[in-house]
C-alpha cells in the first residue's frame, strides 16, 4: 500500500474520485508550506516552490489503483508522482506538475482547491 495525497479532482465529491476505486481514506492532510497550487481552469496543479500549504486528502492505495491513477494523471509525461512532505513531517506520494505554470493559470493562494 502507498499513501497517496490528492488535492483536486480525486478528492471526495469531485469528478474523478471514482478512479480511487474505493481505496480507504486515511484522513485529511496538509503539505509542508513549500508548494504553489495553480488552477488550470478544470483541475489544479501543484508545483514545488512557493509558500502554500496545500490541503487535500490521504488515501491508502494498492498497486492496481496506483497504476490506474497514474494513467489518469499521465504519469510520468504530464504529472509526475513524487514524494511529498506533509506539514506533520510524514512523507507520502503525490502528483506534481514538473514544469512552469502555463499561460492563463492562476495561483490559488489558500492552497485549497475547493476554496478557489
Amino acid at each position: 500500500m502507498v499513501h497517496l495525497f490528492v488535492y483536486g479532482t480525486l478528492m471526495r465529491g469531485e469528478r474523478n474520485h471514482a478512479w480511487l476505486g474505493g481505496a480507504p481514506m486515511v484522513g485529511l492532510a496538509v503539505t509542508a508550506a513549500t508548494f504553489t497550487l495553480w488552477s488550470t481552469g478544470p483541475w489544479p496543479a501543484m508545483l514545488r516552490g512557493g509558500f502554500a500549504a496545500v490541503r487535500g486528502e490521504l488515501y491508502a492505495v494498492d498497486a492496481p489503483t496506483l497504476a490506474r491513477v497514474d494513467g489518469l494523471e499521465g504519469h510520468p509525461l504530464r504529472f509526475v508522482r513524487e514524494p511529498v512532505a506533509l506539514a506533520d513531517g510524514r512523507g507520502v506520494m503525490g502528483y506534481l506538475w514538473p514544469r512552469a505554470p502555463e499561460p492563463g493559470w492562476s495561483p490559488i493562494a489558500s492552497g485549497d482547491w475547493r476554496q478557489r
